[in-house]
């Protein structure tokens, strides 16, 4: 397997190319998880929205998707075909789009639309994953909200919105200690203590 990894808005893909591109989210999210929804959703031919792929020849094998939120940049539609799986090629466009999303706005959030283990190792210094939402799909629908069959690719399983966050994380708070003394009657007994760490009265 020969790859090679391209970017692009989507205005200036070539239309066979992203033919492709989106017939092959369409059988990931569609055909192969049993899944009906609406995978072209209208955020592809927005302002700023970036696509990134990984073609073996003339095939496309693997597509991600940059969008540009209000308060974040985030990476989706994370889809591979099946004889590309466990080649590191979603890994690879994953650091790209990281990296992407690091050009476009080094001081944004990066919000990761996809499965947690879908995500790229630490892209920086002080940057980190954190999980900022876990879902848990019902018998009834799945991760998509469409209807869902019996099959083993809807199993039961948490679903995570990932993120990058640049903001500095403030510091925890101090633990003030629970100052233990003795009553005349030798019992035990809590000493009240207050915010700024001071005993009894303050």
């Amino acid at each position: 397997m020969t790859l090679t990894y391209h970017r692009a808005p989507t205005a200036q893909v070539d239309p066979l190319v992203l033919y492709r591109l989106l017939r092959l989210r369409v059988q990931v999210f569609v055909v192969e998880q049993h899944c009906a929804y609406e995978d072209l959703d209208g955020r592809d031919v927005e302002p700023g929205t970036e696509l990134l792929w990984a073609t073996d020849g003339d095939e496309v094998v693997s597509t991600v998707r940059v969008l540009h939120d209000p308060t974040a940049l985030r990476i989706g539609r994370v889809a591979t075909a099946p004889a590309a799986r466990s080649r590191g090629v979603a890994g690879e466009l994953m650091r790209r789009a990281v990296e992407r999303c690091t050009e476009l706005d080094p001081t944004a959030d990066i919000v990761l639309g996809a499965q947690a283990h879908l995500a790229p190792g630490t892209p920086g210094s002080g940057s980190r994953w954190t999980a900022s939402r876990t879902t848990r799909t019902t018998s009834r629908t799945c991760r998509c909200g469409g209807p869902r069959t019996r099959d083993k690719a809807h199993e039961r399983r948490p679903r995570r919105h990932l993120v990058i966050s640049r903001r500095r994380a403030r510091a925890p708070p101090v633990a003030v200690p629970r100052l233990i003394s003795l009553s005349s009657h030798g019992r035990r007994r809590p000493t009240p203590t207050h915010s700024c760490g001071a005993s009894g009265a303050c």
